[in-house]
């Protein structure tokens, strides 16, 4: 499950609550147009897509089933798309990416 990002405005970093330095970390706000993992650790971060980052994700679930092979990282993109309302097509892709991988 993604953990909540954590934005360092001193060096523009991205981390999750647990790799976040001394400072104060501010809490994400904008949406992104990719998924974001922490500086450290690398966990996914939860954090809002635009819809260029959905299509980001969906472009790379799309490459994987073509492959037939689906890293880790895709597979934690595709439960994220779970959060959001796809249509039918994307949709599709994100279904047939788990009937495949998961």
């Amino acid at each position: 499950m993604a953990e909540p990002a954590c934005y360092d405005t001193e060096n523009g970093s991205v981390y999750c609550h647990d790799c976040a330095p001394d400072i104060e970390p501010e809490a994400m706000g904008q949406e992104t147009d990719s998924p974001l993992h922490c500086e450290n650790c690398h966990v996914l971060l939860e954090h809002s897509l635009t819809s260029d980052g959905v299509r980001y994700v969906i472009d790379a679930l799309i490459d994987a089933i073509r492959s037939k092979e689906a890293t880790d990282v895709e597979k934690e993109w595709a439960e994220m798309l779970t959060w959001y309302g796809l249509d039918k097509k994307d949709k599709a892709v994100l279904d047939r990416f788990r009937t495949l991988f998961e």
